[in-house]
């Protein structure tokens, strides 16, 4: 009887030793990951930090009504681009406990305004009638806009992907 416990103990140990290495293995994937999508986000922050500069030049200087249009559009998803490679960036504050709430005053109309305007030409390739009614000339509240805009993104974004061409999305 004191062998079987002794033999079942043991293997309990080796259980819970495997499941620790297991557990510290995940955990340094993870620690390689994170640095991994760091670096690579410091590698694509600078061309298009770079970018932005012209990009904004084209558009303060633009005569026509269609370049300053085509020349917004641009500055405006290369600026969200900036902003996504930031939120790669984050995921190590976030990892680290450190990703904090900023949350400010916003006139949520016209933050919406601005993200709706970027899928308009997307809109109009697909022939769908893409159309922003806010019942509501100005709402004010408090809101972490990255957070906010990364989430409107995302669900016009998937709107828009699954709206069939010519249809009407309000």
């Amino acid at each position: 009887v004191g062998r079987r416990n002794i033999i079942q103990r043991e293997r309990l140990t080796a259980k819970f030793k495997l499941k620790h290495l297991e557990l510290e293995k995940v955990q340094e994937i993870d620690k390689v990951k994170t640095n991994f999508f760091a670096n690579i986000s410091h590698e694509f922050r600078t061309p298009i930090t770079l970018l932005l500069g012209p990009l904004k030049d084209l558009y303060d200087h633009s005569t026509s009504y269609d370049q300053r249009s085509l020349f917004g559009t641009m500055l405006r998803n290369a600026q969200r681009l900036l902003r996504l490679v930031n939120q790669l960036l984050d995921l190590s504050r976030l990892e680290a406990g450190k990703m904090k709430l900023h949350a400010s005053g916003t006139d949520l109309v016209q933050f919406l305004n601005e993200i709706v305007s970027s899928y308009e030409s997307l809109a109009i390739e697909k022939h769908i009638k893409f159309v922003f009614y806010p019942q509501v000339e100005k709402l004010f509240i408090y809101v972490d806009q990255e957070k906010m805009e990364k989430a409107v993104h995302n669900l016009l974004s998937n709107a828009l992907k699954f709206t069939f061409h010519g249809k009407v999305f309000l």
